[in-house]
């Protein structure tokens, strides 16, 4: 009988540390989940923002992925995305939000197109990357 109870109250503190960390993940889940939704929208409020050779349309949220879409202010074909992540890359680290992103796990997407429309780049940064 002292076995049984033994075993009945190990089952039930395994249980509940399990639901404990079940529960503390779904917490974080939803923190990132609005902490993006929060950027998103003082994005697109700022958003279309012209930036000289290029203009900034919008970002929408994939995932844990904040994707920017940015039109090229000319028809150029190719666009050279090793500069462009540079840039972009020193652009996080220098935000104020770099840190908790980081820590967040979230991913940057930028796709680019010409004037015309046509996509001619994309550029994908992950939270190593703005380290």
């Amino acid at each position: 009988m002292k076995n049984l109870s033994k075993t009945t109250f190990s089952i039930i503190a395994i249980l509940f540390v399990s639901m404990c960390f079940i529960q503390c993940k779904d917490a974080k889940d939803a923190a990132v989940t609005k902490y993006l939704e929060l950027q998103a929208e003082q994005l697109n409020k700022q958003f279309p923002m012209n930036m000289g050779a290029m203009t900034m349309e919008k970002c929408t949220i994939e995932g844990k992925t904040i994707k920017l879409f940015v039109t090229i202010n000319s028809d150029v074909e190719t666009f050279d995305a090793e500069a462009g992540k540079t840039a972009a890359v020193q652009s996080i680290k220098n935000s104020p939000e770099a840190k908790q992103s980081q820590e967040f796990g979230i991913s940057y997407a930028y796709e680019y197109k010409n004037a015309s429309g046509k996509v001619i780049g994309e550029i994908n940064i992950s939270p190593e990357d703005y380290k």
